[in-house]
C-alpha cells in the first residue's frame, strides 16, 4: 500500500516528547493488564499469494484500544530466526514457501493500560498468541501487535476452462438489533457482492425482488424478529453459474474474507453456502468536540465507546519553534519548501495547517469524519476555502482537495464545514474569485510536512525494540 501523511504532526510530537522506550512485561503501581486485544481484518493467510503484499485495514472492538495507521495501517514483517524483520525501503514482497509473514500494528492503549507477555491476541475470532509466531513489542504507550499469518500458499485458481474452483463474495452484514422481517417469501435486508472479474461467470441466485440470501434459526426455518448479541446466526447464501461454468466439487469458498467449509452442492449450477455468524453492534453518530467547541468532529461506528478529538493549529509554531524542535538541514528545508509552495500556490492562500486525531477504540486513520471548523475573521474575508492533502513520498504532491460543504450555525457560531475520508494533517486554503493568489505563511505549511515527515522516518532509528515470541 502507498503510504500517506498519517497525522504527522500531532505522532511526531506524542513521540518525540514521550521518547518511548521499550516496556519490560511487569506490571506496576496503577498499571492494568489488557488481557486480550481483538482485532478484525479482511486479510487471511489463504488470501495471500506470492508477490507485493497487499494493503490492508483492521479494526478492534476492544476498550482502551485504538489501532493507528503505522505506514499507513499497511506494515509487513518477516520472521527470522524467531525475530519479526521489516523490510525497509523494499516493497513487502511474499514468496511461495517463504518465510512467514505477518501484519505489524501500532496499537496505542489508554492511560494505565499495558501489554503484558500474558495478553493474548485475537484475530478474527482465532486466539493468536496459540500456535503461531504472533507476538507483541510492549513500550509506555502501547506496543506493536505483530499478527502472524504463516507462509504464503498460493490459492487455487478462480477458474479452470469452465470448472469454478473458487468463490469470494461480500455480504452486507446485519447488525444487533436489526429486526429480520419476510417479504414475499424473502428477506430483504442485505445483499451479496460479487467481485467484478466474476461477475459474468456466477452471481446471486434469485433477481432484484430479494437479496439472494436468508437467515434461518437453530431449527432451519426463515429467521423473523431482531437479531441479539451473542448469538450464533446462520446465513444462507445462493449462488448461480452463468452460460456452461459449473461449480467444483471441492470448491474454496470465501465470504467476507473467512474461509467457509459448509455448503450444498445442489446442482453443478447451483451452490448454497452456509455462513455462520454473530451480527455486529450497530453504528451511532459521535459527535466531539475540542477546544471549548472550536472544532467539532461528527462520525458513525458502533456504539458504547468513548472517544476523544485532538486538533492541533501547527502554524501557531514559529520557524523558531519548529528549528528547535528538528535537526534537519536548512538546505534540506529550502528544497521542501520550494517544491510544496510551488504544488499549492495555486489553490489560495495558506490559512491554517492542522493535524486531526480521534482516540479511541475502533477508529483507525481511514475512517470518514465530518468536520467542523470556528470561522475566524481572517477565514470570513474568503469566498472559497478548501481542504488540502499533500502526501509524503518525497515529491509532496496533492494527493486530495476537499471543498467545504458549507458552514453551519451551531450555538450562534458560524463553522466550516468538511467532509475527510480519512485522519490526517490537513492545509486550509482560502481564496476568492478575483483574487486567488497565496502567502508566505505557505513555508511555515512546508516546513511542518517535510519536519514530520523526516522525523517520523527518523524515529526508528532510535527506538530500540525486543520480541517476545509466542
Amino acid at each position: 500500500m502507498k503510504k500517506n501523511v498519517t497525522l504527522l504532526f500531532l505522532f511526531l510530537m506524542i513521540l518525540t516528547v514521550l521518547s518511548p522506550v521499550m516496556k519490560v512485561f511487569a506490571l506496576e503501581d496503577g498499571q492494568t493488564e489488557l488481557e486480550e486485544i481483538v482485532i478484525t481484518g479482511e486479510i487471511l493467510t489463504e488470501s495471500l499469494v506470492p508477490g507485493p503484499l497487499p494493503s490492508y485495514e483492521v479494526e478492534t472492538s476492544t476498550p482502551h484500544v485504538s489501532i493507528e495507521a503505522y505506514g499507513d495501517n499497511t506494515n509487513w514483517s518477516y520472521l527470522d530466526n524467531g525475530v519479526w524483520h521489516g523490510f525497509g525501503d523494499e516493497t513487502p514482497t511474499a514468496e511461495e514457501g517463504g518465510p512467514f509473514y505477518a501484519m505489524k500494528l501500532c496499537v496505542n492503549l489508554s492511560d494505565g493500560y499495558v501489554f503484558t507477555e500474558n495478553t493474548k491476541i485475537i484475530y478474527n475470532t482465532r486466539n493468536m498468541s496459540e500456535d503461531t509466531y504472533s507476538s507483541i513489542t510492549a513500550y509506555d504507550w502501547g506496543g506493536y501487535v505483530y499478527i502472524d499469518l504463516g507462509q504464503i500458499n498460493a490459492p487455487g485458481p478462480d477458474i479452470e476452462g469452465n470448472v469454478i474452483k473458487r468463490v469470494d463474495i461480500t455480504v452486507d452484514m446485519p447488525r444487533i438489533g436489526d429486526n429480520i422481517t419476510m417479504t414475499d417469501g424473502f428477506q430483504t435486508q442485505y445483499g451479496v457482492n460479487i467481485r467484478e472479474e466474476n461477475l459474468d461467470i456466477y452471481g446471486p441466485d434469485g433477481d432484484d425482488t430479494h437479496n439472494y440470501m436468508y437467515i434461518v434459526d437453530t431449527n432451519g426455518d426463515f429467521f423473523e424478529g431482531k437479531l441479539q448479541a451473542n448469538t450464533d446466526y446462520d446465513m444462507i447464501i445462493w449462488l448461480v453459474s452463468f452460460e456452461d461454468y459449473v461449480f467444483d466439487d471441492n470448491l474454496e469458498i470465501y465470504v467476507n474474507g473467512d474461509f467457509v467449509d459448509q455448503y450444498n452442492l445442489e446442482s453443478d449450477q447451483r451452490l448454497g453456502i452456509d455462513y455462520v455468524f454473530q451480527p455486529e453492534a450497530p453504528d451511532v453518530t459521535y459527535t466531539i468536540t475540542a477546544e471549548g467547541g472550536k472544532y467539532i468532529a461528527v462520525f458513525s461506528l458502533p456504539e458504547g465507546y468513548d472517544f476523544e478529538l485532538d486538533v492541533v493549529d501547527i502554524l501557531s509554531y514559529t520557524p523558531e519553534q519548529i528549528e528547535a524542535m528538528f535537526d534537519v538541514p536548512a538546505e534540506t528545508i529550502e528544497e521542501i519548501i520550494a517544491t510544496i509552495k510551488e504544488n499549492v500556490k495555486e489553490y489560495g492562500e495558506l490559512l491554517n495547517l492542522y493535524a486531526i486525531d480521534i482516540s479511541g477504540p475502533g477508529i483507525g486513520y481511514s475512517d470518514a469524519v465530518t468536520i467542523k471548523i470556528l470561522l475566524t475573521d481572517e477565514m470570513k474575508k474568503y469566498d472559497t476555502l478548501k481542504f488540502i492533502f499533500v502526501d509524503e513520498n518525497n515529491n509532496f504532491v496533492i494527493q486530495e482537495i476537499h471543498d467545504s460543504i458549507g458552514t453551519e450555525t451551531i450555538d450562534g457560531k458560524e463553522y466550516v464545514v468538511f467532509e475527510l475520508n480519512h485522519l490526517s494533517a490537513y492545509a486550509l486554503v482560502g481564496s476568492n474569485t478575483n483574487n486567488p493568489g497565496t502567502a508566505d505563511k505557505v513555508i511555515y505549511y512546508a516546513i511542518m510536512l517535510g519536519l514530520c515527515t523526516l522525523g517520523l522516518a527518523g524515529l526508528g532509528i532510535y527506538t530500540k525494540k525486543k520480541y517476545f515470541i509466542k
